[in-house]
């Protein structure tokens, strides 16, 4: 049976969060065995939560209950601090930590709606370390939605995406060394290091693209999919440990289906129709179970399904009484 932790982020409870991009996430969680600091903006702050939950147990989704029933959630205490601010308004918040050292403090990536980054170097507490600063080599106008991949091996080597800028820039560290520019503007990115440290898949509009930081023809853009005419908002990868998930990436949109898309193979692994009521803006694969996917959607709905078999054992109706700031996974 799915367990549901319920915490307060007072803060935003008092102020209200920013309306930022509907597709923007703004939550990323970092874990330290049984330890979790859950990172949340709104506007211009980021805050850290010190999460009181419980450790997390081995379940399916659907053992003993009705997979239309709904778990009731169970409410956590937390301690929240105003961990820093920036310069615009927050679009995009990631965490990243070396696979090969998990227990590592990691780094804490923001993206504001100008692409200005800032990398924070964390410690084992959850507290800021050191805090560099990194910007495109062209900032431009306020650009709207930007978002930021990391490489999954390379955590220091990043990408960031404006979409009004219709922009792609890689980093090394605070260093800018490549730009290129999309014919669509981007609504996803993700980076694909635990297959091919070169590769990295966007969304743009109604397309999936993957890109390759070595070739110069296409301005790198290798392989381009039209799955059809609805817009695509959501995109994940497979977990970098778990050898059956390292090619595969999941998008969906306003089409309301979740796509599995096999990078080595260039060909769909799955096709997961209906998962939602309303547009899927936010994916998410499953570190416990390869076979399972966790998709939001617009109506503040979240929903967990075995994706090789159409959602299969699934739980779902779960919705929240406000519009999302986004959804990460907590390893």
């Amino acid at each position: 049976m799915a367990t549901l932790y319920r915490s307060a982020i007072q803060p935003l409870v008092e102020s209200k969060c920013s309306a930022a991009s509907f597709f923007g996430n703004r939550v990323a969680v970092r874990s330290v065995d049984s330890d979790a600091h859950l990172y949340a903006a709104s506007g211009k702050d980021v805050f850290k939560v010190a999460l009181a939950a419980p450790p997390a147990t081995e379940s399916t989704l659907s053992d003993s209950q009705s997979k239309k029933e709904t778990p009731s959630p169970i409410n956590v205490p937390s301690e929240t601090h105003l961990l820093d601010s920036a310069q615009s308004e927050i679009h995009s918040l990631h965490f990243a930590a070396s696979f090969s050292e998990p227990q590592s403090p990691g780094f804490l990536y923001s993206s504001d709606a100008k692409g200005r980054v800032v990398i924070r170097s964390l410690n084992v507490d959850g507290t800021v370390n050191t805090t560099v600063r990194a910007e495109p080599q062209r900032m431009g106008v306020d650009t709207g939605f930007t978002s930021i991949a990391t490489d999954p091996l390379q955590p220091t080597k990043f990408a960031l995406a404006r979409h009004a800028d219709k922009s792609i820039t890689l980093f090394d560290g605070e260093r800018a060394v490549r730009s290129f520019h999309t014919v669509q503007r981007p609504t996803g990115i993700v980076h694909l290091g635990s297959f091919h440290p070169n590769l990295t898949a966007i969304l743009e509009w109604n397309q999936l693209t993957i890109w390759d930081d070595r070739v110069m023809e296409k301005s790198g853009c290798s392989t381009r999919v039209i799955p059809g005419p609805e817009p695509l908002y959501a995109i994940c990868t497979g977990h970098p440990g778990n050898q059956s998930q390292k090619s595969l990436i999941a998008y969906g949109g306003a089409a309301r289906a979740v796509t599995v898309f096999d990078v080595e193979k260039m060909s769909n692994a799955a096709h997961w129709t209906g998962s939602l009521k309303y547009d899927i803006i936010y994916l998410n694969f499953s570190s416990k179970n390869p076979k399972h996917i966790f998709a939001a959607g617009f109506d503040s709905e979240v929903v967990c399904g075995d994706w090789e078999v159409s959602g299969a054992d699934r739980f779902e109706g779960l919705r929240v009484e406000n519009r999302w700031i986004g959804q990460t996974v907590h390893s």
